[in-house]
């Protein structure tokens, strides 16, 4: 009997001090109203049949916590989107190229980073690179990655693309975390007098509080300089934060977006181990959320997802599915995590596709990469750092040259 007790102080000890270390590095999570996050401009836009898309240009907003910015993002450096809308670089013309290829992600794929001259790149911009050193020609890949979505909705959007752009090849690369992302909506909408960026599960353009949570707030006088200024300075008593701030209150009043440090209905350290999230729950639950979860037994329960497979399978274009593992999985040397949900959904998705899914671990030698340098933060940020992106490219292309003969027949190694 001591020792369990003796356990249980253990845990409620080692769950307390994990909270307390996540509210201290990650504050803004909480459900607290002085935490908030902003936009200068808003980076999406609201699209009905997609849920949203990427405003091109680059996009500075911060994070501010108890009356002072904590964090700045620039418009130059984390929330940057090309010509197309897409994350990366564009490089030749895709019309005149000899091998097309489209990729269909999420943030994984999305999130761009610098290189040495300052070019936005993602993993795709690496596997065309790849590509067009094995073939007799010019490849182009055009990177329709997009942050917050899963399988259903990479398989809308591959469709509707597919159908524009007439690939050669197609690959959809998903993490495990995308098997359960139900389709979600974006959008810009005024609501208690302030411009916000909404998230909804319905494709509405102007939801109110009954339907969507609120993602961002937008200040267009939250410029980059003043937010450096602030966060540098330490400073708690700029109006501008203090208007912010009210404005969050309401919003968090409204419908309690954020995570709860006293939750006594949830175990912070639990949903990190299994779902390499501390915040698993406080963001996918019934009702406004920023992450909408399928809930359904199988893919096979989705009458659309159903018909856009069966739509993709009759355009006849070649494609691959792709499990990207994170660090916190590669490191335990696993390609899943431990969840029935994911197992029944993978199962679903090989069975009415067709298709395997292939797996980072089977597809590269992990022992040639140093694994610390794959995420951008093995702590914070789990989005891959240029690194990272290198790391994918060759996993993914890997897959392509085993699976299509476009590549195999020009692989040098081979011959």
């Amino acid at each position: 009997m001591l020792l369990v007790i003796s356990l249980v102080i253990g845990l409620l000890l080692a769950e307390s001090a994990y909270r307390a270390y996540l509210y201290k590095t990650e504050p803004y999570y909480f459900q607290d109203e002085s935490g908030l996050w902003y936009f200068q401009s808003s980076p999406v836009q609201f699209d009905e049949e997609f849920g949203f898309s990427y405003v091109p240009g680059g996009h500075a907003g911060g994070a501010i916590y108890d009356g002072q910015v904590t964090d700045c993002w620039s418009a130059i450096q984390d929330y940057i989107f090309n010509e197309r809308g897409n994350g990366g670089r564009i490089k030749g013309d895709y019309s005149d190229a000899d091998l097309k290829v489209l990729v269909f992600g999420d943030s994984i794929g999305q999130r761009s980073r610098k290189d040495e001259q300052g070019i936005d790149l993602t993993w795709s911009d690496f596997l065309q690179d790849a590509i067009a050193e094995k073939i007799s020609g010019d490849a182009h890949v055009v990177n329709f990655s997009r942050d917050g979505y899963g399988v259903l909705q990479m398989f809308d959007l591959a469709v509707a693309k597919v159908e524009e752009w007439k690939p050669d090849l197609v690959v959809i690369a998903f993490i495990s975390d995308d098997l359960t992302r139900d389709r979600l909506w974006r959008s810009v909408t005024e609501l208690d007098g302030r411009q916000r960026i909404m998230v909804s599960r319905l494709p509405d353009p102007a939801p109110d509080w009954s339907s969507a949570a609120e993602a961002f707030m937008l200040e267009p006088r939250a410029t980059h300089e003043w937010c450096e200024q602030l966060r540098d300075s330490g400073a708690k008593d700029d109006p501008l934060v203090a208007e912010l701030m009210e404005a969050a209150a309401k919003s968090r009043r409204r419908n309690g977006l954020l995570a709860d440090p006293y939750s006594r209905s949830k175990s912070y350290i639990y949903e990190k181990l299994v779902y390499d999230s501390p915040y698993y729950s406080s963001f996918n639950r019934e009702g406004p959320t920023q992450m909408p979860r399928y809930d359904g037994p199988g893919y096979e329960a989705d009458e659309l997802f159903v018909r856009q497979v069966e739509r993709l399978e009759q355009m006849g274009v070649p494609y691959v599915l792709v499990h990207l593992a994170l660090y916190s999985q590669m490191v335990e040397g696993t390609e899943y995590y431990d969840d029935p949900r994911d197992a029944r959904l993978l199962k679903s998705l090989e069975t009415l596709t067709g298709h395997e899914v292939h797996g980072t671990l089977e597809s590269i030698n992990l022992s040639n990469f140093d694994l610390e340098k794959i995420p951008t933060d093995p702590e914070s940020d789990r989005h891959p750092s240029l690194y990272g992106h290198k790391f994918y490219a060759e996993a993914v292309f890997n897959v392509l040259r085993e699976e299509f003969d476009e590549l195999r027949q020009f692989d040098t190694d081979r011959e």
